[in-house]
């Protein structure tokens, strides 16, 4: 919504420069009963031993990470993995980004 606000200020001359540097997504991932899993529900938030918030650039680099043990503490490895799922994560939201954007300027 606000990469459509800002091409319509553009397009009417609004807007000195283009304000968005890169497409932006976030996810949460999290360690359930010993897995770690992507997109969490409400009742897998409320159940997962490690919680995991993503944002990351559609080149993949981090905004942000924040991750706790909430119930338990967790490995490399399982950090490896909620990194890993949560990139595949954010490169579908991005997909999905790019694709709504091409679907409103073609209207």
């Amino acid at each position: 919504a606000v990469a459509l606000a800002c091409r319509a200020l553009a397009q009417q001359a609004k807007m000195p420069a283009w304000p968005i540097r890169k497409l932006v997504a976030a996810v949460s991932a999290g360690v359930l009963n010993g897995t770690p899993i992507l997109d969490l529900d409400y009742e897998e938030d409320k159940a997962v031993t490690v919680d995991f918030n993503l944002v990351a650039t559609a080149e993949g680099e981090f905004v942000e990470l924040q991750g706790a043990g909430e119930e338990a503490t967790f490995s490399g490895a399982e950090l490896t993995q909620m990194l890993d799922l949560g990139r595949r994560g954010i490169a579908q939201l991005i997909d999905a980004q790019r694709a709504a954007l091409a679907s409103a300027a073609a209207v």
